[in-house]
């Protein structure tokens, strides 16, 4: 099975939902395919009203100083092409930090 990218998982998703209420993603993306509460704004294409729901031509999501936000709250859905693993990212960060510090230590004995 496939592993699917989400954008919550993302190292470009800033959470800020404890200042402002919404997630953003620091390269300015928008979020991908809509959840359940897609409500389709009056002028989205009509392949959007039938059937193909994107979180970009939904009622609920607003642009606030340059973000894309849910009114709703929800977070973005799949990932788009910048998806940068966080997970991968900080193991691997992690392990050269390790690294350093046995280099560091092995340097002084």
């Amino acid at each position: 099975m496939p592993f699917i990218e989400f954008c919550r998982n993302c190292r470009n998703l800033v959470e800020r939902r404890d200042m402002k209420g919404f997630a953003a993603c620091v390269r300015n993306h928008r979020p991908r395919i809509a959840c359940d509460d897609f409500k389709p704004r009056s002028d989205a294409p009509e392949s959007a009203k039938r059937g193909l729901s994107f979180c970009l031509y939904c009622e609920n999501l607003v642009i606030v100083k340059g973000f894309a936000a849910c009114v709703r709250n929800h977070k973005p859905r799949i990932a788009c092409e910048d998806f940068k693993n966080a997970v991968k990212i900080s193991r691997k960060e992690a392990s050269m930090r390790r690294m350093s510090v046995a280099s560091l230590l092995t340097s002084l004995g």
